[in-house]
């Protein structure tokens, strides 16, 4: 949530800025950078402002909750894949 935001919030402020900078008289069709700019930043901010407030209560909960089991993967001392499940405790 919180990527998909950030990039919403770049990709809109980029075409919005662009299409500011073009708005001289000479380019035609700016508005077709401005409508998708804005549209791409007021979604991404959002989204970005909530991915964080998700992150940092899930990181709150993990410090409550100290058992956990993630899945791992990784190389063997051979060269090859291992995959299984880590454990915290």
């Amino acid at each position: 949530m919180t990527s998909l935001g950030a990039l919403g919030t770049i990709a809109g402020g980029m075409m919005a800025g662009v299409a500011e900078g073009l708005s001289d008289g000479r380019a035609r069709g700016t508005g077709a950078l401005i409508l998708p700019g804005l549209v791409a930043l007021g979604v991404g901010v959002p989204l970005t402002i909530g991915g964080a407030i998700r992150y940092r209560q899930w990181r709150a909960w993990r410090q409550r909750n100290p058992i956990a089991a993630a899945p791992v993967a990784g190389r063997s001392a051979h060269g090859s894949w291992v995959v299984g499940v880590s454990l915290r405790f």
